[in-house]
């Protein structure tokens, strides 16, 4: 998958008319994270304009952040970590949408 690959010249888009989109990660086992980070393929622009970020728990998306812009990258620090084993991302923009990579980590402090 070009989003989680480690490579920033990679990506991932949607469509040319295509200017909103959800994305679901299957982490495949129940994982603890409270930082998200998010990049844009910026080598095309900058083009997300709205973005939620949602958790699959006890059989229901809850939202955990909603923002903005992402830009070349953005580091989200969640409030309190969170347990889960499904993402959602859903991303709006006045273009197709480039995302180029996503991930989670555990602040160790």
């Amino acid at each position: 998958n070009n989003l989680i690959d480690g490579n920033k010249q990679n990506y991932w888009s949607t469509t040319d008319n295509t200017n909103q989109a959800m994305l679901i990660f299957d982490l495949k086992k129940t994982t603890t994270f409270d930082i998200i980070s998010l990049q844009e393929f910026i080598a095309l622009g900058q083009r997300i304009d709205g973005f939620t970020i949602d958790v699959y728990e006890q059989e229901k998306w809850q939202e955990i952040y909603a923002g903005a812009s992402i830009g070349a990258k953005r580091l989200i620090k969640l409030n309190e970590a969170v347990t889960t084993q499904k993402i959602r991302i859903k991303i709006k923009a006045p273009v197709c949408i480039t995302l180029s990579e996503v991930g989670i980590y555990k602040y160790a402090g």
